[in-house]
């Protein structure tokens, strides 16, 4: 991996995925335990990039360094690969541009990402692995969920049209009824990608640029917003144990814009990814956070 960056190896990633047709925040939970990925030593669920990544590629929630496994008298079974966990690393500088130790101190703080490896649970051995039987809901209950979620949040949601859409200068989101969609689940699939870009006016999360309620169509920031918003709405759906809406085969303009936007910028799916788990974090407030 010499004279790869970090945001490179992570975008390779998902590039590899997409050039094969897949979008990983496009995924069916239906074949999970519906238990986020985990560390399984320290019962930390993990977030943004590697929530995906991880929930994508493994139906065994449950990851451990190699230490955690040795400590545990465990073993790594011949032939396992490890796979990578991100996590970010701050450079604090203060108003000279010096660098300072404490971030009380900093007056600019520099995100550097980083990783370490993990190993999955199917490739542990001499690990007795609990795993709990979480709760299933049924399919009303998931929609019950959905709804007291929504209600949860105080958004201003008015249904017309047969478009969504959110609305920065009003803070509304307009979309159309529910019996317009094919499926509960893809009504609040949508209504979730909607309440991720509501989340980023300046009185929430403030992510779009000053004086611009929301990016420009087409822009760089554009982009970011929108996969922000796919990715937080497959995080909250998850959440809430429905699919997000899967691609079809008329959906290859689609994989290739994204193909396009990341290899033009190797940062934006790790920036994206935890701006989106920012983004789920607040829709999840009042709710059980588990993602």
């Amino acid at each position: 991996m010499k004279n790869v960056s970090v945001y490179e190896i992570a975008t390779q990633k998902i590039l590899t995925l997409l050039e094969q047709g897949v979008a990983p925040w496009r995924k069916s939970w239906t074949d999970k335990l519906y238990l986020p990925a985990m560390n399984y030593a320290t019962r930390t669920p993990y977030r943004g990039f590697n929530q995906l990544y991880l929930s994508y590629f493994y139906k065994d929630p449950y990851f451990m360094t190699f230490k955690q496994v040795q400590d545990r008298g465990g073993r790594i079974r011949k032939g396992a690969k490890a796979d990578l966990v991100f996590f970010w690393n701050w450079l604090y500088l203060d108003a000279q541009g010096e660098k300072v130790q404490e971030e009380a101190l900093a007056k600019v703080r520099i995100p550097q990402p980083r990783f370490y490896h993990v190993f999955n649970a199917t490739d542990i051995e001499g690990i007795d692995f609990v795993y709990p039987s979480n709760e299933l809901f049924t399919a009303h209950e998931r929609i019950e969920h959905c709804e007291e979620l929504v209600k949860s949040t105080g958004a201003n949601i008015i249904h017309a049209g047969n478009s969504a859409a959110y609305h920065p200068f009003q803070d509304f989101i307009r979309l159309p009824e529910l019996q317009q969609f094919n499926s509960p689940e893809d009504y609040y699939a949508t209504l979730f990608h909607e309440l991720a870009h509501w989340t980023g006016h300046p009185s929430r999360l403030n992510r779009f640029p000053e004086g611009e309620p929301i990016p420009a169509f087409g822009s760089p920031d554009y982009s970011r917003e929108e996969l922000v918003s796919e990715l937080c709405s497959a995080f909250v759906c998850a959440h809430c144990q429905i699919d997000s809406p899967q691609l079809d085969a008329n959906n290859a303009a689609y994989l290739q814009a994204w193909i396009n936007k990341l290899k033009g910028d190797p940062k934006l799916i790790l920036n994206a990814a935890a701006q989106a788990q920012k983004a789920a974090d607040l829709l999840l407030q009042p709710q059980e956070i588990c993602l």
